[in-house]
Order: structure tokens, then sequence, then C-alpha cells
């Protein structure tokens, strides 16, 4: 299964033609894809920079729930992040985290990769243990958009066109 998420990130006003102007737009935009074949960590990581972009890497609760949907009923797959101190696969800080009860619990300090249950919660293991996984493709872009405004009565309205290709 697969599955996209568009997140707005926030955006920057600049001035165009009036009644028109234009701003920059920034736009998150990850497809998720679950992979069946069994990996350790590492080589689910070589899998999906070679085919796709990364293991998934969550920021967010919306991000996780859109990860999570993916999996296949009450299973595991591995996830971007790992022990040292908790980073993603791209090398970045994780700020969210979402841990089953108990976890991470570094069993026998052996525990230094992520698995996500498809109940949205994660659990450390042993990077060397074989499980399927998710990778993700995309990243954040940057769009220079044009709108436009008009008002009807008391309603003011808001269009924009912009095409994205992935």
């Amino acid at each position: 299964p697969e599955l996209f998420t568009f997140k707005f990130l926030g955006s920057q006003p600049k001035k165009f033609r009036n009644p028109f102007k234009a701003f920059n737009l920034a736009l998150s935009f990850h497809r998720y894809t679950y992979i069946s074949t069994r990996k350790s960590w590492e080589d689910a990581r070589s899998y999906c920079r070679q085919h796709y972009t990364n293991l998934a890497m969550i920021e967010d609760e919306s991000e996780n729930t859109a990860v999570a949907s993916v999996l296949v009923s009450n299973q595991w797959a591995w996830m971007g992040l790992y022990r040292w101190p908790w980073r993603w696969s791209d090398g970045s800080d994780s700020q969210f985290t979402n841990w089953q009860s108990g976890e991470p619990n570094n069993v026998g300090g052996a525990q230094h990769c992520v698995l996500e249950f498809n109940s949205r919660q994660w659990n450390d293991r042993s990077c060397s243990d074989k499980h399927k996984f998710i990778c993700q493709k995309g990243d954040t872009a940057v769009l220079n958009v044009p709108f436009g405004m008009f008002s009807f009565g008391l309603n003011i309205y808001l269009f924009i066109v912009c095409q994205l290709q992935l």
C-alpha cells in the first residue's frame, strides 16, 4: 500500500500585480510505501535510498498516523529512527516520538533501531533483526504561487492555481 501526505508549512506574501499577488508556499509532501520483504534495518535503509528517498521519517502525529495506515494489520515495520542519540536516517534530530509503554528499553544494550506497529506505537529493536519496512519518497518544496482575491457581498474569496508533479 501507498499513501500520499501533503502538509502546509507556511507562507510568505510577495507583491504581484494588483488585484493578484504571489506568495512563497512551503509544502511538505511524502509518499509512504510498505515493503513486505524482511530486511535488517541497514539493508532496509539501503533499499529505500536506492528505490525511494529513505526509510520513513515521522515529524508529527499526522505523519505517524499516515505511516501506520500503510501497515498491514498486526505487523511491525522498520522506520528511519535509530539511537546515538535518537536520529532519523537522514541524520536529522528526532523531535517527535510515540513510544509504546515501557519503550525504549534497549534490552541487552543492543536495541538501536525502531519499529512502528499499526497502532502507531514505536518499539526499539536490534538493528540486525529482519522486519518488513516503510519507505518514503518526497521532500519539502517552496513554490512561488500566484493567487487572486475577489469579494462578493461580505465574503472574500481566495483562489490559487498550482500544479504538483510527483
